[in-house]
């Protein structure tokens, strides 16, 4: 993950992983986690938002070119 334009920006979903199984893309702009909005966060605080424990969910709000936005849920 990195930022851009002060949003979080999807470099590229670790292969296998809960983001990659939830269907997050590379280049996708993550708008909220859960309820907290993610414009001008920092990336040690918006990991400290993902992380949780094993089997719990968390949604995600996300914005993809060309799409709508849509709200994933990603089980950790």
């Amino acid at each position: 993950m990195s930022q851009v334009a002060s949003y979080l920006y999807v470099i590229a979903p670790i292969k296998g992983s809960p983001a990659e199984k939830a269907g997050i893309k590379a280049g996708d702009v993550i708008e909220y986690i859960e309820a907290k909005a993610t414009r001008d966060i920092s990336l040690y605080d918006a990991r400290q938002l993902l992380l949780g424990e094993a089997g719990s969910k968390v949604k995600l709000g996300v914005l993809r070119a060309g799409e709508c936005p849509q709200t994933l849920e990603v089980v950790r």
